[in-house]
């Protein structure tokens, strides 16, 4: 995936995305945060006045529960459900993403090959539920 693709199928209005709230520097420096880190772009706003673009958002229209509730005091521009603009961010959470799958995938395969080891089962039928997952 690459940043094109990343703004046609995961950050769309559709998906009710839209593009981020802006944070000033002086908020960065107060939790010691470079803008760097979080893949935000830089606005001038004057020549001595710079603030940040966050990302995206998720728009108002979500009201899940889990949003009331674990907010973070630090980063307050990850409370709206965020994701990073186009970076190292986003490949590191699609590594992240590709791990926690693979290992899942790989834990269902344990408890099948278990399940249908215990009972006795053709081999060919065995075979047929695995070549289908």
């Amino acid at each position: 995936m690459d940043e094109k693709d990343y703004k046609k199928n995961v950050v769309t209005r559709h998906h009710y995305w839209h593009y981020g709230n802006c944070i000033n520097k002086i908020e960065l420096n107060i939790i010691n945060e470079s803008y760097k880190n979080w893949d935000m772009k830089e606005i001038n706003v004057t020549s001595c006045y710079k603030m940040y673009n966050v990302g995206y958002n998720l728009g108002p229209y979500d009201d899940l529960n889990y949003l009331k509730n674990n907010r973070s005091l630090r980063c307050n521009w990850i409370n709206d459900e965020w994701l990073p603009l186009w970076g190292n961010l986003t490949n590191k959470k699609a590594k992240l993403i590709r791990s926690i799958k693979k290992y899942w995938l790989y834990e269902r395969f344990i408890i099948l090959n278990l399940i249908l080891n215990t009972y006795y089962i053709p081999k060919d039928i065995i075979n047929l539920i695995y070549f289908y997952l």
